[in-house]
């Protein structure tokens, strides 16, 4: 009998406690900024909690958009990240030489995942789709930065007050205080 292949049973789709994997993802949108303008969104998302440590937004798709981005995460995570995982997809913008220098300034392991294979980054991916939804649909912005500070509030609301069912209806904030709680007591 053949088996179908069954990607979510090859991988562990579920949030593992021991490793720290850090999942960047861009987006582009459409947004009203005085008219329809087209913004870029990076975010660098811890896979274990699917926290939003860093984020950054601009007018391009360069590589410096997630490099802002990583940098946002390190200083959240108080600079000390030698040794975390950076799983990207193909990007030119996680493959050239500035994100290595990059990924090589703050010790981050880079990886990459299999060409056409979208599973491994689907909490970082459904993020900016959630923002989309939540967020950029019900709001018209009159400047950018009202753009940005409306945002930055968005991210806030989603790492300390926004419920995940995959986190068990908890914010991923509290998920990771019970998590951290969790491995002490054991």
């Amino acid at each position: 009998m053949r088996q179908l292949h069954d990607p979510a049973r090859r991988q562990n789709l579920t949030p593992e406690p021991p490793r720290f994997e850090w999942t960047p993802e861009i987006a582009g949108r459409r947004v009203l900024l005085g008219g329809c303008q087209h913004v870029q969104d990076a975010s660098v998302v811890y896979k274990h909690s699917r926290r939003v440590l860093g984020w950054s937004l601009a007018d391009h798709m360069r590589t410096e958009l997630v490099e802002a981005a990583v940098d946002a995460a390190v200083f959240t995570r108080g600079g000390s990240v030698a040794g975390t995982i950076l799983h990207s997809d193909r990007g030119s913008q996680y493959t050239g030489y500035d994100m290595a220098a990059v990924c090589g300034k703050h010790r981050l392991r880079r990886s990459m995942g299999a060409t056409g294979i979208c599973w491994d980054k689907a909490g970082a991916e459904s993020l900016w789709s959630t923002v989309k939804h939540e967020y950029y649909k019900r709001h018209a912005f009159t400047t950018y930065a009202n753009l940005t500070a409306g945002l930055d509030k968005y991210i806030r609301f989603y790492n300390h007050g926004r419920r995940h069912a995959a986190l068990g209806m908890i914010s991923p904030i509290d998920f990771e205080i019970r998590s951290l709680a969790s491995q002490q007591s054991s």
